[in-house]
């Protein structure tokens, strides 16, 4: 996807951000199901390496991600939101490259350092 088609993604996102996290939720659920359970999770994992390209990163490497990055935001979590399993801030979703182009124009978020965001990290 072109810079301007992912940046037309991101707010379709960000605008529908409930609806996604509810699913996102449900499939959680119905993945500990004997038989969907591994439907469910084949098809998230295939989702999540094509079309996310997402890694789960250890501390050292997520701060690494932090000090190489331009702009940081941080705004309220969207999970926390969804689901109200949490009861810390909730002002702790870190955006980071280019979401923070396009994410602070639909909900509020503030440019933060690195240095912040590494702290939040740690917490």
């Amino acid at each position: 996807m072109g810079c301007i088609g992912m940046h037309h993604g991101l707010r379709f996102y960000r605008r529908h951000s409930t609806v996604f996290l509810h699913v996102y939720l449900l499939g959680g659920k119905l993945s500990r199901l004997p038989l969907v359970g591994t439907l469910i999770r084949a098809v998230a994992n295939a989702y999540g390496f094509h079309a996310h390209a997402s890694y789960s990163l250890s501390l050292q490497e997520a701060k690494q991600v932090v000090e190489l990055s331009h702009v940081i935001a941080l705004g309220p979590c969207s999970c926390r939101q969804v689901s109200h399993h949490c009861h810390t801030s909730e002002n702790t979703e870190l955006i980071i490259g280019v979401g923070t182009e396009v994410l602070p124009q639909l909900r509020k978020y503030e440019s933060i350092t690195s240095e912040r965001a590494k702290s939040l990290l740690e917490d």
